[in-house]
């Protein structure tokens, strides 16, 4: 039987549904063109043995500003973010991936409480830094997710 060696670097990125790597592979006649065949998606768990870090966040004017350390074997992270009040805290949003390691934002005129928009300046900020992670779907794409075993680094209502 043959034996296939794939070095985590070439591993595709990580499920964040399924906490594994998808993989799959093909096989293909020697011609090219007589038969091939996919093989079903095998998962293969990861282990996460990160800690979340509080995340220090500054401000100035209208600018909210974070920046964390770099973790090993991580190229990039989903960034998201909650604009709130006392009273409303807010619904988390997705802002952005980034291979960079801090995040700058405009504190916005206005923000979503419970799915409904709030007509006025938020004075608390919430952010939390995962690592990136993709879910499995063929269509339509599904949007980002938070997955708590990929989380590296959160603060919580941070007065603006």
């Amino acid at each position: 039987m043959a034996k296939l060696i794939i070095k985590k670097e070439d591993l595709p990125p990580v499920s964040g549904s399924s906490e594994s790597y998808p993989i799959r592979y093909r096989l293909v006649s020697e011609d090219k063109s007589k038969f091939s065949y996919w093989s079903p998606i095998f998962n293969i768990p990861i282990q996460r043995d990160y800690t979340v870090v509080a995340l220090p966040v500054s401000h100035s004017g209208t600018i909210v500003s974070a920046v964390w350390n770099i973790v090993a074997n991580v190229n990039s992270y989903d960034v998201w973010v909650r604009w709130g009040k006392p009273a409303q805290p807010g619904d988390w949003l997705f802002l952005q991936n980034t291979s960079n390691n801090s995040i700058s934002t405009i504190i916005p005129s206005e923000f979503y409480n419970g799915g409904v928009l709030v007509s006025s300046t938020p004075n608390r900020f919430s952010i939390r830094i995962y690592e990136t992670t993709y879910s499995i779907a063929v269509y339509p794409a599904p949007a980002k997710a938070q997955y708590a075993p990929f989380l590296l680094y959160e603060t919580l209502n941070h007065t603006i």
